[in-house]
């Protein structure tokens, strides 16, 4: 008997349930079980590495602890005729449009977790200098604090520091893209995701300041030193007038401003 899936959810894929306005949405999300677990692991150590390094600021660590828990299914909730029904997992990749999906995909977990608000920069811009400089700090400060792990926020096309996942705190609602690195260390394709999460974080930088007519370099010397994790205005002033592309100025962040490793 044909069936479809119910419109709230869409496996390989995200969606959101709000409990109300006033309250953080849990997000759901359907991944393969490795990646899952993968995702899991990776958040935590997120968030122990962003609250060891900040402690005076554990009230905003929430920013990126999401409490992420991880489900193994066995079945999958579907409408057929109208009706919901539960499904095997094997009958679930009978559809079509998944028929094609990774044989790592047929052991299916759900992703539950708790982002910080259910406002993204889509939602709301920040409007005064004090939250933009604001929004900046904590949305560098974050990155910082991944790469140094090392962690990325990019993944296939998709990275989290982009406004349609940022809130106008400067936290993040979604970490589903970010990911720590595989044995045997760094790479070089590892190193360029890490590129275009400053690419996606310096885009929203950018947006930030037009909404609330800012000089970038302004804001880009704040998240220099947000990034870097101390404070040298003078230079992160001149950055950006070195850089001959925001291409240019990504690759100085990732390539230059990066804490080495040793």
């Amino acid at each position: 008997m044909p069936f479809v899936l119910r419109p709230a959810a869409r496996p390989l894929d995200r969606w959101r349930l709000f409990s109300g306005a006033s309250r953080p949405a849990d997000e759901v999300a359907l991944s393969s079980i490795n990646r899952a677990k993968a995702l899991k692991d990776a958040v935590d150590e997120l968030a122990q590495a962003y609250t060891q390094k900040l402690p005076q600021e554990r009230r905003c660590a929430v920013a990126i602890r999401s409490n992420t828990r991880c489900i193994a299914l066995n079945a999958y909730l579907v409408e057929v005729d109208g009706e919901e029904r539960t499904i095997s997992i094997d009958s679930l990749f009978t559809l079509r449009q998944l028929a094609a999906a990774p044989e790592d995909f047929k052991e299916l977990a759900q992703i539950i977790s708790i982002p910080p608000g259910i406002e993204t920069l889509g939602d709301r811009m920040p409007t005064t200098a004090e939250e933009c400089f604001a929004l900046v700090t904590q949305l560098f400060r974050i990155a910082g604090c991944a790469h140094r792990l090392p962690g990325t926020f990019s993944r296939g096309q998709g990275c989290n520091l982009l406004p349609d996942s940022v809130t106008p705190q400067g936290g993040l609602t979604d970490l589903y893209y970010f990911t720590r690195p595989v044995a045997g260390g760094m790479s070089t394709e590892f190193r360029l995701r890490q590129r275009n999460d400053l690419l996606s974080a310096l885009s929203t930088l950018s947006e930030v300041a037009v909404g609330a007519s800012l000089q970038t370099e302004d804001l880009i010397a704040c998240a220099f030193e947000a990034y870097k994790g101390h404070t040298n205005r003078n230079l992160a002033r001149f950055l950006p007038f070195t850089a001959g592309s925001v291409a240019d100025l990504a690759d100085c962040l990732v390539d230059t401003l990066q804490p080495n490793r040793k």
